[in-house]
């Protein structure tokens, strides 16, 4: 008996030394759009990167506010210096990966996208958000039945298809509970510009607005901003991260994203199997990488419930949320 449970402890302690082994043949390296301290998008990003670099042992690398024009430089500079395992965070770079995987045969590209590639690369493993535009019909209830002034807003970042879901989602939300409320979406055109922002949410503001959804990250700063100045009372929702501790009486939930556990699949795929392409969903409701956080402040109990049993009843499919990436639907 206790051979026997020796041997399964030294098998154990073999395996594990293998994928050890493993881990330090591989080099991950994350380009990433804006600053990792944005306490966004970016910040969690470099949390999971930190995360698999601790788990598998392996040597990790990033860059930060990297431009689409300059991602190729940046990638590249870190492929010469033996980073095969690249993790571009964010869509912005997709169109640009999938041109320049074939010059990188050897490398294994990360990218994010809202559904598997209609082309299979066999360098490419595509970290997607397939459902992520279900928080937008959560929200975009929560704007609708929470409006005084019957008007509600969206801001985004940069026009990109997972962009144009949000907004269709909110709107699907809007016309289910209260038609007569009025959607109206801007795009900074810019994730990371706090200026542009405040500016983008002022003029959403004049037009009446008094509750925003918003999409961007770092320019999160210029809303918490345009916000708390605003003649009238308006409250917003963020992604990613909670904001509660910016603009505590103005703030109502957040659409929240953890990449550890995806992210630490992919890597352990990459080391333990080999794969090098496909296709990982992040999951989304209460439970799951990808989730509104509850209770949303600034509301009453029984709003929070109805919009909590929305949540749920889109979680078990119950109500249909459609995913229209190509055009926005709503008009203003």
């Amino acid at each position: 008996m206790l051979k026997r449970q020796f041997g399964v402890i030294l098998s154990i302690f073999i395996l594990w030394g293998n994928i050890s082994l493993a881990a330090e043949q591989h080099k991950m390296a994350v380009i990433f759009p804006g600053a990792i301290q944005d306490r966004d998008y970016n910040m969690i990003g470099h949390q999971a990167m930190r995360h698999v670099e601790s788990l598998f042992g392996m040597e990790t690398a990033y860059s930060q506010r990297v431009s689409s024009e300059d991602a190729e430089e940046a990638i590249s500079r870190h492929y010469v210096k033996g980073f095969k395992i690249i993790w571009t965070h964010g869509g912005q770079y997709n169109s640009l990966v999938m041109k320049i995987s074939h010059k990188y045969p050897d490398a294994i590209f990360i990218i994010e996208g809202d559904e598997p590639m209609k082309t299979t690369y066999p360098n490419i493993i595509v970290l997607g958000g397939s459902e992520y535009h279900k928080s937008y019909y959560v929200l975009g209830a929560l704007a609708a039945k929470l409006t005084k002034t019957g008007h509600v807003g969206y801001i985004g970042g940069i026009e990109l298809p997972f962009t144009y879901g949000e907004i269709n989602a909110a709107s699907q939300a809007v016309r289910d509970y209260q038609p007569h409320v009025r959607l109206h979406f801007m795009h900074v055109g810019d994730f990371n510009d706090p200026l542009k922002t405040r500016l983008v949410a002022e003029a959403l503001i004049a037009q009446k607005c008094d509750v925003l959804l918003s999409g961007v990250n770092l320019g999160n700063f210029g809303l918490f901003e345009a916000v708390r100045k605003a003649p009238r009372k308006v409250f917003f929702t963020t992604t990613y991260t909670s904001k509660h501790g910016y603009a505590p009486d103005r703030y109502l939930c957040s659409d929240i994203v953890n990449y550890i556990p995806p992210i630490e699949q992919v890597v352990r795929g990459i080391i333990r199997q080999g794969v090098r392409s496909g296709y990982y969903p992040v999951s989304w409701g209460e439970g799951k990488a990808r989730y509104i956080n509850f209770p949303i402040y600034n509301i009453s109990k029984e709003l929070n419930d109805d919009i909590r049993q929305i949540g749920e009843q889109v979680a078990t499919g119950k109500i249909t949320v459609s995913k229209i990436l190509e055009k926005i639907i709503v008009k203003e």
